[in-house]
């Protein structure tokens, strides 16, 4: 009888071992497919279309948008993720601003998802409010793709234990970036512009860069968990 229980407790822990080595090749398989990944990023706003507007100083959403594209597109770059940016000037994509200018931006957008036919789209966008209180990063999604749920609680988990002060859920956003073309895609509102604190934060290249690094581990994160389901 004890040579029976023993026989079965090594059964049960060479069924565990190669189990767990199995799990280990699986992540570390799916850890070099993420290298493999492509992601657009979208600054939004650009040109004559400035965004929303800091209340103390002014500063327009689209610069620091860029700044923000910017340092994620390096911080994936590094990582072997091939990262293509919508814009990576203060120009707009609308060609010659003229009346209709704003559709022509969003269309030439799509354009570019379409064409690079990326496994994620992150929006880089800052919000703002009618009071001044209201404060921290906030991601958005099509609630009509299960992948972009995904994605956006895995970034929104890193910048509430990152940069965000009080907890706050991903949310549906019915906006054309989200949902102009059939491949997963985020809208990331850094901050407000309305709150002063995080209007002064958000114009600071230490901060950028902080919320591109936490935005480049919610994509890693959302890849890795992709891959290794």
């Amino acid at each position: 009888m004890l040579k029976q229980r023993l026989s079965t407790v090594a059964i049960i822990l060479i069924v565990l071992f190669l189990t767990l080595q199995f799990l280990g090749v699986r992540e570390e398989s799916a850890k070099a497919q993420v290298r493999d990944m492509c992601v657009v990023i979208d600054a939004g706003h650009g040109g004559i279309d400035g965004g929303s507007v800091g209340r103390i100083t002014g500063v327009y959403e689209a610069d620091i948008n860029l700044a923000v594209a910017n340092a994620l597109a390096e911080k994936l770059t590094a990582l072997g993720i091939r990262a293509v940016q919508t814009r990576s000037t203060k120009e707009g994509l609308y060609g010659e601003p003229t009346a209709g200018f704003k559709r022509r931006d969003m269309v030439a957008r799509k354009r570019i998802i379409e064409a690079e036919a990326p496994d994620l789209v992150v929006s880089i966008h800052q919000n703002e409010y009618a009071g001044s209180t209201r404060c921290g990063a906030q991601v958005f999604f099509c609630k009509e793709s299960s992948f972009s749920g995904h994605a956006a609680l895995c970034i929104q988990n890193e910048l509430n234990a990152s940069v965000n002060k009080r907890r706050l859920d991903a949310l549906f956003g019915d906006y054309y970036i989200v949902k102009c073309t059939g491949f997963p895609s985020v809208i990331v509102e850094c901050g407000f512009l309305s709150n002063a604190e995080e209007e002064a934060l958000l114009q600071t290249e230490e901060y950028q860069h902080r919320l591109a690094e936490t935005i480049a581990r919610g994509i890693i994160r959302y890849f890795s968990e992709t891959l290794a389901a």
